[in-house]
């Protein structure tokens, strides 16, 4: 199952979801088609997987997004945004298809997207939490929607990591400059 994984997300690199058929898995894989259907149903069963085993965050990005930013609020956004996005870039490919499947309204990648984004955002929401209770954000605001506003500019931030210019203006050190910028200001810092 993992060969198919792979193979998938390798021509997934150059090739979209749709156009994406079993027998180029299977034959990239080393494998036959009546051994894929074994594990899946089509291509988008086997994105589903693949995208189980490509988590949004770990333990230290949970811990960056959790804590008070208080002493060093540029440092520690700097690395929370850092880390958010070369943890990104690592499954890149699987998160803009899943992505662009979940924008086209099929709901089981909807649902993948918002199953890996919860841990996320329970971190982010006690940063958030936080920074209501000292009253450096308007108490009023929703706490969730604060959290999910800031993945979702992280989100697009990590999209264009990598094909941002190298140099000159919005290069991708530029654009992650910017969203450790933007972090701060949302969380009152």
């Amino acid at each position: 199952m993992r060969r198919l994984i792979d193979a998938a997300t390798e021509l997934l690199e150059t090739t979209g979801l749709r156009d994406l058929n079993v027998a180029e898995v299977a034959r990239l894989a080393g494998t036959s088609p009546a051994t894929f259907y074994v594990y899946f149903e089509g291509v988008p069963e086997l994105v589903l997987e693949a995208l189980k085993t490509a988590p949004h965050c770990d333990a230290e990005l949970r811990e960056l997004a959790s804590q008070d930013w208080s002493d060093d609020p540029h440092k520690h956004a700097t690395r929370f945004v850092n880390r958010y996005v070369d943890l990104w870039q690592r499954h890149r490919t699987l998160y803009l298809v899943r992505n662009l499947a979940a924008e086209e309204g099929d709901s089981r990648f909807v649902e993948a997207r918002s199953n890996v984004a919860r841990p996320m955002l329970a971190a982010l929401s006690q940063n958030v939490d936080r920074s209501k209770s000292c009253r450096r954000i308007e108490t009023k605001v929703s706490t969730f929607a604060v959290a999910a506003a800031i993945v979702m500019l992280l989100e697009r931030v990590s999209s264009l990591d990598r094909i941002a210019p190298v140099s000159g203006d919005g290069n991708a050190l530029e654009l992650r400059a910017a969203a450790a910028f933007s972090v701060t200001q949302i969380l009152g810092y």
